[in-house]
């Protein structure tokens, strides 16, 4: 194998750790704007505006007066609109905890300048015909901010402050708001900004970082080393990003943007947690006709709910658009709409300290691309973010989602659950896989991922992985899919498509755990759970129709199913059981050895369970080992085919180390003489290992040897040792119907030596029943 082999999976994880803390971008937009003016719905109580004031450094609008209930504070006005370069700040009464704020007029918001609160409550604003907030939008606000182009606010009691019938009675209340009630045409909320060249100087410092990554290939390198100089140059490089976070709350409150459809051009997002307050929450809702959406305080601001609602409207993030938790104490993000869709875009949840959040999608479709990612990243200490995706359809192109650590963090869990998952492309311009992943590259336990789909299509490069690039133990993967189609490499070939849970580091691999009825891995595409240097991991599949292994990358890197182990790690083991049909063709593998000049681990072992297992045109299954211990492999079929030089191997290639075992329980067993297909337990100096077939009622093109010939051999060999041991076992067989060329033998097991004497021990052939083998 060659070095892009030992090191591929260090390469995306690496920078899956470092891409994902990005946390900045701005945007842009030119609107008309107007003034704020209030409409007179509440009589005397209205609200009161006092223009040019210099608030905070700039002028500004203060808004005093309206109508206090408790502690709630109302405003009704008939435009809302703050012009670029001024603000708007409510004032707060003692004891007001919510500022209450609607529009009645009939056009939508337009905030180019700054809105604020001056004090802690928390502000909604109600547009039903759209808010927009421009590029130099920000907030100043130390409560929560909800702004949404619903029709009304419920409250507890069943009020309702109305945008459409303002006088309805009673009008204003003293209990808390509990809900947002839409209309059948809510208006769309829009974020815009500039963008900011200090992004793209980041990315570009980045990228410097990954290329030296890519020269690590040396089995010394330091994954820990790295990865703690790679957290230092990242603090440094958040440091250098855009000042202007948007629109921001303060740790512990909610940034709430509800409406119909959502759009975010170069948008940020803001709610970042600290050392002394947790992380605050971002809620993104699209709401697409009439539906009720429930406001739930808590400790950490408000969680919103969705039961009410039927019809979901569509949401976009585009242009380096950014939602931000990061913090010492990461927060949480939940989103939900019909059609998601990230362009260009991020979600990033870093946290230092502490125990990050939650990142929660629900929608209809869920598509990222154009270098999109979801990241949740655990830097020196806490746990990452869990993230949970619950859609019909996710499409993932050119982009990322996951939880990563690094140093002393802990990785959170990824789930997903969709009707069908496409994972495809990684462009030629990309340091990234495409991907799906949870990985560790520190010293703590990784997480887990949990896929549930029907169709499961990873292609050109994309990647599943919940591998370990650190000290720590990987993680497991859990996949349940009725259908699953691994295809091909990227366009660059640097990147394999597959299903990873690999160790580069000195811990263990993680656990693969697939469940489906179809699976086919082509093209070149891996399942693999191999290691350098730690423990190997295991890989499980149950199929219950076929698993297909076939073909090799344009490359010639073959499709493979694997434990294997490049270093000196013990090698995983390979469990396939309960499947109808295996079928490994055209150079595809599956293997648990040690592989490669580094390998010098033991290898794994392999078992497999299948009513027929068809091995053609080369295809190969193998737990060599170089000189580490023996892998073994064991077959149970009704069929076992051995077809154009395929091969069934637990050879020793070097040194002292012993071949390892063959057993096969397989009641007919095909090859063809002059295809040079082989079943082989061989070794160099150490002892051949052994090959077992029991109960089979008929062998048929395939025979013992002393040593491997041109012909179908079964071989258990020793260059320069002691040869193995065959045993066959073959109950009630009918030598008037053999079709090779073994004598009948009794009950009682005898050796046969069919080759001259040599200066080495001979290979022991025995055979068990009657004797002879039928057709």
């Amino acid at each position: 194998m060659t070095q892009r082999d030992r090191t591929y999976q260090l390469k995306f994880v690496g920078g899956l750790i470092i891409t994902g803390l990005l946390v900045g971008t701005s945007g842009n937009c030119a609107f008309a704007h107007s003034n704020i003016e209030p409409d007179r719905t509440l009589g005397s109580q209205r609200s009161i505006v006092k223009p040019n004031v210099n608030i905070n450094g700039i002028p500004s609008d203060r808004i005093s007066g309206g109508a206090r209930r408790g502690a709630n504070l109302f405003h009704s006005f008939r435009e809302f609109n703050i012009n670029e370069g001024r603000g708007a700040y409510f004032t707060n009464p003692a004891g007001v905890e919510n500022i209450l704020s609607r529009v009645t007029g009939t056009n939508p918001s337009n905030i180019l300048g700054r809105l604020g609160v001056l004090g802690k409550a928390n502000l909604f604003l109600i547009n039903p015909n759209g808010i927009i907030f421009g590029q130099n939008a920000s907030l100043n606000v130390q409560g929560s901010f909800v702004a949404s182009t619903a029709n009304s606010l419920s409250f507890a009691d069943g009020t309702q402050f109305s945008t459409n019938d303002p006088k309805a009675e009673p009008l204003l209340t003293v209990s808390v708001p509990t809900g947002l009630q839409f209309g059948d045409n809510p208006g769309m909320i829009r974020v815009q900004r500039e963008l900011d060249l200090s992004l793209s100087q980041a990315i570009n410092q980045i990228g410097g970082l990954l290329s030296r990554l890519y020269e690590r290939s040396d089995p010394q390198f330091d994954s820990e080393a790295f990865v703690k100089e790679a957290a230092g140059t990242l603090q440094q490089l958040l440091g250098n990003l855009p000042n202007n976070p948007g629109l921001q709350v303060l740790p512990g409150r909610t940034l709430a943007l509800v409406g119909g459809d959502m759009v975010l051009e170069s948008g940020i997002l803001t709610a970042a947690g600290n050392q002394k307050f947790p992380g605050g929450r971002i809620e993104l809702g699209s709401v697409s006709g009439n539906g009720r959406v429930s406001l739930n305080p808590t400790i950490n601001g408000l969680t919103l709910g969705y039961e009410g609602v039927s019809n979901f409207g569509n949401i976009n993030l585009s242009q380096q658009s950014l939602l931000n938790i990061s913090g010492a104490a990461s927060g949480d993000v939940r989103i939900q709409g019909g059609r998601v869709t990230f362009r260009d875009s991020l979600i990033t949840a870093a946290t230092n300290s502490d125990n990050g959040g939650k990142i929660f999608i629900q929608s209809q479709q869920l598509n990222l691309n154009e270098r999109s990612g979801i990241g949740a990243i655990a830097l020196d200490g806490g746990k990452s973010n869990d993230v949970t995706l619950e859609t019909g359809s996710l499409t993932v192109q050119d982009a990322f989602i996951g939880s990563f650590s690094s140093g002393q963090g802990q990785t959170g869990n990824l789930k997903v659950e969709a009707t069908d998952i496409t994972l495809i492309r990684t462009a030629a311009n990309l340091v990234l896989p495409t991907g799906l992943f949870a990985v560790t590259g520190g010293i703590q336990q990784g997480g887990d991922l949990t896929i549930q789909t029907s169709q499961l299509t990873v292609k050109d490069g994309a990647q599943i992985a919940v591998s370990n690039a650190g000290d720590g133990q990987g993680g497991r993967a859990f996949i349940n899919a009725s259908d699953i189609q691994l295809i091909g490499e990227s366009v660059s070939g640097e990147f394999t498509s597959g299903i990873f849970g690999s160790s580069f580091g000195s811990g263990r691999a993680g656990d693969l755990n697939i469940e489906t009825e179809r699976l086919t891995l082509q093209e070149g595409a891996n399942i693999a759970a191999a290691t350098r240097n730690g423990p190997g991991g295991t890989v499980i599949v149950r199929a219950s129709d076929f698993v297909k292994v076939m073909g090799t990358a344009a490359n010639g890197f073959p499709s493979d199913i694997s434990g294997n182990t490049l270093g000196t790690g013990a090698a995983g083991d390979v469990q396939i059981i309960e499947t109808d049909q295996l079928i490994v063709r055209d150079g595809g593998e599956i293997t648990a050895e040690a592989r490669g000049e580094l390998g010098t681990g033991a290898a794994g072992n392999i078992t497999i369970h299948a009513r027929t297992i068809f091995l053609d045109n080369q295809g190969t299954i193998t737990t060599n080992t170089r000189s580490g211990e023996f892998g073994n492999i064991k077959l149970t079929s009704q069929l076992l085919l051995l077809r154009h030089g395929s091969q069934i191997t637990t050879d020793a290639t070097q040194g002292t180390a012993t071949g390892g075992n063959i057993d096969i329980n397989s009641q007919v067993i095909i090859a063809v003489p002059l295809e040079d297909s082989n079943i082989t337990a061989n070794a160099v100096r150490g002892r051949g290992g052994n090959v077992d077939i029991d109960d089979a009622q008929g062998i048929f093109g395939i025979e013992f040897r002393e040593s491997r010939t041109p012909l179908s051999d079964i071989t258990v060999s020793s260059e320069f040792g002691v040869a193995g041991n065959v045993q066959i076992d073959a109950p009630d067989t009918d030598p008037s119907r053999r079709v090779v060329n073994l004598p009948t033998l009794t009950v009682e097991a005898e050796i046969v030596q069919a080759c001259n004497p040599s200066d080495t021990q001979q290979s022991e052939f025995v055979i068990t029943g009657r004797g002879g083998l039928p057709p």
